[in-house]
């Protein structure tokens, strides 16, 4: 007999499993820590561009905080997610600070069946449902958790990730 990962782990390194998929497919370099302590960034996102020849990091990045949940309150325009307060404190005060990366938040919606989670064939690996990202742009008081509102359109998909790679580019971000 085996022991099998806690739930939570599952579905942390499926959330992984996704964002190293999009990063993948969008052709830019996923760094996600792998470390002992956690400071509340996930990893980072790094484009990579032709330079003489050569492809190079061009130095633009973007940090990001990585979610896994079944409780997603889905409703017509927005998802609501809840998240703890230093966590929105922490990606709230990137985003107001002028020299340092940008960071969001990725949160992975699953089925509440973990036998729903993933689907695979020969022809196939289906990872159900989707992650969606935001900026958190304003502190919470709240001691210990506050709800984050996100819209659904803000699919994680490797287009998303361009865009808000570009963004960082122009510095047109937030």
């Amino acid at each position: 007999m085996f022991l099998m990962l806690t739930e939570e782990h599952r579905k942390e390194a499926l959330s992984r499993a996704y964002v190293q998929a999009v990063g993948a497919k969008a052709g830019v370099i996923v760094g996600i820590k792998d470390r002992g302590y956690d400071y509340g960034i996930d990893g980072s996102f790094h484009e990579v561009s032709l330079m003489n020849g050569r492809r190079t990091e061009t130095g633009i990045a973007l940090d990001f905080q990585l979610k896994a949940t079944t409780c997603i309150d889905t409703r017509e325009e927005f998802i609501y997610y809840s998240l703890d307060a230093d966590t929105i404190n922490l990606l709230a005060s990137r985003t107001k600070r002028a020299n340092v990366s940008p960071a969001i938040l990725i949160v992975l919606s699953l089925p509440s069946q973990p036998d729903e989670w993933i689907q695979l064939s020969e022809k196939e690996l289906i990872l159900r449902n989707c992650c969606y990202w935001t900026f958190i742009s304003s502190l919470t008081n709240n001691l210990y958790s506050a709800t984050v509102k996100i819209p659904r359109s803000q699919l994680f998909t490797p287009e998303a990730l361009h865009d808000l790679l570009e963004k960082i580019s122009n510095r047109t971000l937030v």
